[in-house]
């Protein structure tokens, strides 16, 4: 933010959205959280953790209300990862399974989980990880921002802490 005392109190915002459902619906989708999140992230008063889950809630209605206006875009959504960086911490905010890592010195760190049917699977012990890899499903996402009313937002609640030579990528 060009503002010094936005830049103070909520940092800067990375945001990364795929969308889904069809070409033209997944763009939509896909640029109103790109273009939206900030603007509710930076105009939020709220404890940074708070803005962003707030930012991704109110996009996910966003999209939702224009998917329900055109029957051309129903269904649409977008996959989101959002990474928040201030004063030496970072705060995560993501749905789907658009993924953040951490780079730190020679390691790589997956700091999100997918959002997926087979990642659920992987989770309750159904599949290994390997047979994840080639699984007819892996694409098939368990939460989207826009494709239902209301969408669960995994989000850091409590800052990561930020080491000189860390890197991000989402």
């Amino acid at each position: 933010p060009a503002d010094p005392r936005v830049l103070a109190s909520h940092g800067l915002l990375a945001v990364v959205a795929d969308g889904m459902g069809g070409c033209k619906g997944g763009e939509i989708a896909s640029q109103l959280a790109c273009a939206n999140i900030p603007k509710h992230y930076f105009a939020s008063r709220a404890p940074i953790a708070d803005a962003l889950h707030s930012a991704l809630n109110l996009v996910n209605s966003e999209i939702y209300q224009v998917a329900l206006k055109k029957t051309d875009l129903r269904g649409m959504g977008t996959t989101c990862v959002a990474l928040a960086v201030a004063a030496g911490n970072a705060w995560l905010a993501y749905v789907g399974d658009s993924r953040l890592y951490l780079i730190r010195g020679t390691q790589i760190y997956r700091m999100s989980e997918d959002h997926s049917v087979v990642f659920e699977m992987v989770r309750q012990g159904l599949l290994t990880p390997e047979q994840a890899r080639d699984h007819e499903d892996r694409n098939v996402l368990s939460r989207a921002l826009g494709s239902k009313p209301k969408v669960q937002i995994s989000y850091w609640t409590e800052p990561f802490p930020v080491l000189k030579g860390d890197r991000f990528l989402l």
